[in-house]
């Protein structure tokens, strides 16, 4: 009970008793049980006067404080916000909303390299903007004034920008059951929470390998806001990991469009459909439609951000990966040790993306034949994607099948089996039995057994890696 409550009631007490004593004073005199001379001097009419006004007073204090006292309990069995306090003020919340969007943009998955790992560990730049939202929201509640059940929302996206998916997820979760039934009981729909909220789980499944599940959460925010590009944008990259590459691309272009007709083609939005649009392009092996939307982007991520920000890495990488695929390694180098250096300097020698930019060059000395150059670079990659993405990550696999393509090519067949085996598990687990990256372990597994001198099982895996290719070319 508030305190302005607190004292409705204690005033309506007080004034009950003041009442009952004047009531029991006329009620004396009147009947001569009591003679206190200075009383006699008010007639009846007096006393009616009297007693009138404190009862009216009375009255009043009652309804208000028990009145109020009722509206608050309705207002929370309904879910709404407690009306024992002060609103919160538009002003009060803008500096949270603020941090909430620039969250779910930081904790969205990035414009991909091919191959390259989600940052499943947020940045200390989001760790910060997700502790800096806490803090506001504990001096929201030590102010006083009254905290609505949407900030729960906001200490969900929080715990993703801490890292803490698991329990995001289940705070937003459980904000969403809550909602559920007071906007059905007070026909709002809450369409910008509702969007935040999905953005926020499909960020956190994405984040997790959880892609399936992403894309259930990203299709729930597309429905609110079919025309929203940051949206289309996510579907578009999740259906490149997912192998949907025309629906991937569908979602991509209708996105690039948007922003095209909006003139908004310097937004690093814009540069980022453009890189997945080339990445979705690069799987395929489509390359001559890829290298000029992957050498757009990365000019207008230089222009917005500078050449030394780790979307410059981001689109180095995939420019050099192109180059690397088409067998033009003097191009791809030096791509790749600028993106070194970016993630280097910006990111950290710990950071999974930095990580990405050493596996890349390993693999471009493995295919020029220089392994002793390859192995350190492939080595300490592994040793960066274990301890911040873990073992069951997709991308933990994709590092084992590097470090297994060069034991193979070094002769060292039992360990690069040993490797490919293990990748294959936590691929198989994560993405799917039919994913193309299962295919790739399979092939590379037939390469494997053929250099082994075992034909046969050599075929086994060559054709469980056709049957998943042929099916995806249905």
């Amino acid at each position: 009970m508030a305190k302005w409550q607190k004292i409705l009631i204690i005033i309506a007490v007080a004034f009950l008793i003041l009442l009952s004593i004047s009531l029991g004073l006329q009620y004396a005199i009147n009947n001569d049980i009591i003679n206190l001379s200075y009383l006699n001097l008010l007639d009846d009419q007096s006393w009616n006067d009297v007693n009138r006004i404190l009862t009216i007073i009375t009255v009043i204090s009652v309804i208000f404080g028990i009145g109020s006292y009722i509206c608050r309990t309705f207002a929370k069995i309904f879910g709404i916000s407690n009306p024992d306090k002060l609103p919160a003020t538009k002003k009060d919340f803008s500096k949270i909303e603020d941090l909430m969007k620039s969250l779910i943009d930081q904790t969205s998955p990035k414009q991909p390299t091919q191959g390259q790992t989600q940052n499943i560990e947020p940045s200390p730049e989001t760790k910060q903007q997700a502790q800096s939202l806490l803090d506001l929201l504990q001096q929201l509640r030590d102010s006083g004034k009254d905290v609505p059940t949407s900030v729960q929302l906001s200490e969900g996206i929080a715990a993703i920008g801490l890292g803490d998916y698991q329990k995001g997820t289940e705070t937003i979760l459980d904000y969403l059951g809550k909602m559920d039934q007071a906007w059905k009981h007070a026909e709002i729909v809450r369409d910008k929470n509702l969007v935040l909220s999905y953005k926020s789980l499909g960020n956190a499944a994405y984040q997790q390998a959880k892609y399936q599940d992403a894309e259930k959460w990203y299709l729930k925010a597309l429905k609110i806001r079919p025309d929203d590009p940051a949206i289309l944008n996510e579907l578009g990259k999740l259906c490149d990991n997912l192998a949907k590459y025309d629906d991937g691309i569908s979602y991509t272009n209708n996105a690039i469009t948007i922003m095209e007709k909006a003139k908004d083609t310097e937004n690093p939005l814009y540069a980022s459909l453009l890189n997945n649009l080339a990445g979705l392009y690069h799987s395929q092996e489509l390359y001559d439609k890829a290298l000029p939307l992957y050498d757009r982007a990365l000019k207008i991520f230089e222009k917005a951000y500078g050449k030394d920000h780790p979307h410059v890495a981001t689109a180095c990488n995939n420019l050099a990966l192109l180059y690397d695929n088409q067998g033009l390694y003097d191009k791809a180098k030096p791509l790749y040790k600028q993106a070194i250096e970016i993630d280097k300097k910006a990111l950290g020698e710990d950071h999974p993306h930095y990580a990405t930019d050493l596996n890349n060059l390993a693999e471009l000395y493995r295919a020029q034949g220089f392994h002793d150059s390859a192995r350190p670079l492939y080595n300490r990659a592994l040793k960066i994607v274990k301890n911040t993405v873990g073992e069951k990550h997709p991308y933990y696999a994709k590092s084992l099948n590097n470090l297994a393509l060069l034991y193979n090519a070094q002769g060292l067949y039992d360990k690069a089996k040993l490797l490919y085996k293990k990748a294959l598990a936590i691929l198989e687990k994560a993405l799917g039995p039919e994913h193309p990256n299962v295919a790739d372990v399979l092939e590379n597994m037939a390469i494997l057994y053929n250099n082994m001198g075992k034909k046969e099982k050599a075929a086994e895996y060559s054709a469980r890696a056709k049957a998943i290719r042929d099916k995806r070319a249905e």
